[in-house]
């Protein structure tokens, strides 16, 4: 099966760090990033110089390339780096992520504790208001 991450951020980094230790012999994985420059420094250096440097890769097992069409076409698993590009959008538009993270990490405790007090009571929301701990 061949792995394909597309980005080169750190979260990019990240996972193909964790691909890269969970691969067999003769496996590899192939990691898509858009500056040339960026694929020297890697080859001669073994680590990502913009993010996460302190990581080492086996070279031996990681195929750089800056063909996205060729990465895109022949792998079998793509895993996308999703995030740089809501980070990138974020910086385009002037907007802060800041709040859309504390959405996304606190939003689903939200939703679970708000069920659960309706469950509690008996579907009844006033009690988020008629309550002393909801002043």
């Amino acid at each position: 099966m061949k792995v394909a991450v597309i980005g080169g951020g750190s979260w990019a980094t990240a996972i193909v760090k964790m691909i890269c230790n969970n691969l067999q012999d003769g496996e590899k994985v192939q990691w898509w990033l858009r500056s040339d420059e960026t694929i020297g420094y890697i080859r001669k250096f073994k680590h990502n110089p913009n993010y996460l440097s302190s990581v080492e890769f086996d070279l031996n097992k990681l195929e750089l390339t800056s063909d996205i069409r060729g990465a895109v076409a022949s792998a079998d698993v793509l895993i996308m780096a999703v995030f740089g590009v809501i980070g990138y959008v974020c910086a385009k538009l002037e907007c802060e992520p800041a709040p859309m993270i504390l959405g996304f990490i606190l939003g689903p405790l939200m939703e679970e504790n708000l069920r659960r007090a309706m469950l509690l009571s008996r579907g009844d929301p006033t009690v988020f208001f008629t309550k002393p701990i909801s002043a």
